[in-house]
């Protein structure tokens, strides 16, 4: 996941990791509780005994990223949310202690992947040993 928080100059030009305490006091837009993502983020920063500020709880990525780079607030979004033009108006940065979640793939009993699903499972599976 990347920190994520309104665009000015001096921020941009410095590309260094985001530590969790150097967000004691800010405000944030964050996923809506009960979800996984929500309680990584929690569980993250509870770790450095830091608490957070929500100032808007949404479920859904697209929606978070303007009211950050408006300066609603800062958010954690995964890397991918921000690649490229995802990141438009945005600050990125990477975190320290980095943080991760694990996902899963789930598959129907009751049906047989084609070959397609099989070339996507046999190359996650790569992954997931790398």
């Amino acid at each position: 996941m990347m920190r994520s928080s309104r665009s000015s100059r001096r921020a941009a030009s410095r590309r260094h990791r985001s530590r969790r305490r150097s967000w004691r006091g800010c405000r944030f837009v964050l996923y809506e509780p009960g979800g996984n993502a929500r309680r990584v983020i929690d569980d993250w920063f509870r770790s450095a005994g830091v608490s957070l500020k929500p100032v808007m709880e949404l479920g859904n990525i697209e929606a978070m990223k303007p009211l950050i780079a408006a300066g609603l607030g800062c958010g954690l979004l995964p890397r991918l949310a921000v690649a490229g033009d995802g990141a438009s108006g945005l600050t990125v940065r990477s975190l320290s202690p980095l943080l991760h979640r694990r996902i899963g793939l789930v598959l129907r009993r009751d049906k047989t992947p084609d070959r397609a699903l099989r070339e996507v499972i046999t190359a996650l599976r790569r992954l997931g040993r790398d």
